[in-house]
């Protein structure tokens, strides 16, 4: 029994020893000599006792230059940084409803992601916009036939599922309105249909501008040669405005 408690003593004094090799004193080597139980125990609690010489300006300079260096590989943009969190919103103020965005896809994981664009697009464009809001999913299937001869008495089913999403603006000038239109159908991913209603509020000056646009194609039906020519600047003019 003592000879085992002298080789425990032997080991724990020489892993001390390893660890402590930057103390103020050297701690005396043990060999595996005969020696008493009594003095090895006093050995390593003298070892254990001594306190160790921290150089604490090379520790924290070492460690905050690694830091540094690291947080300099991995620093990201904001913007960058914005794509793994929810999209940004901005807060509808007046309630005055611009426009309602419809988002049709037989897939989800497309129609959910070009919503997600579609949100971002629009924060960064300062458009206050709700949803994007789940509508009913369409279903639709088929019936027909294998094989128009040998398996004519066979049939098979076919089933689609159309998935469908609701966005809506708030409170945004036209121009802003054209603009994230045009960049949403720049960057549009297959796959996924889009429908826009686009909403704008008019004057009581209505019924005197379609008086005068029927004035002018009652004019125009005495001429049917300009009559294609001005049709098709009334309509750009009309829908350029809306």
């Amino acid at each position: 029994m003592e000879n085992y408690m002298k080789q425990m003593f032997l080991r724990r004094a020489n892993v001390l020893a390893l660890r402590n090799v930057r103390f103020q004193s050297s701690i005396p080597e043990l060999t595996a000599k005969d020696l008493p139980a009594s003095t090895v125990i006093d050995s390593v609690t003298k070892s254990s006792s001594i306190a160790p010489e921290v150089n604490s300006e090379k520790t924290y300079t070492k460690y905050s230059n690694s830091v540094t260096e690291n947080a300099k590989q991995h620093i990201l943009p904001v913007n960058v940084e914005a794509v793994y969190h929810l999209p940004l919103r901005n807060e509808v103020k007046y309630g005055d409803l611009i426009a309602d965005i419809q988002l049709r896809s037989y897939d989800n994981e497309n129609l959910d992601f070009f919503s997600d664009f579609i949100l971002r697009v629009g924060y960064y464009l300062g458009m206050p916009m709700t949803g994007p809001k789940p509508l009913p999913t369409r279903r639709e299937r088929w019936t027909v036939i294998r094989s128009p001869f040998a398996q004519a008495k066979s049939k098979e089913n076919f089933e689609r599922h159309t998935h469908k999403r609701l966005i809506r603006v708030w409170d945004t000038e036209t121009e802003v309105l054209n603009i994230w239109l045009s960049y949403i159908n720049k960057h549009a991913i297959t796959g996924v249909g889009i429908k826009c209603n686009v909403f704008k509020r008019a004057g009581l000056d209505l019924e005197k501008d379609e008086k005068v646009e029927s004035s002018i194609f009652s004019s125009l039906e005495k001429q049917p040669g300009k009559k294609y020519k001005v049709w098709m600047k009334l309509l750009v003019t009309r829908f350029w405005n809306y």
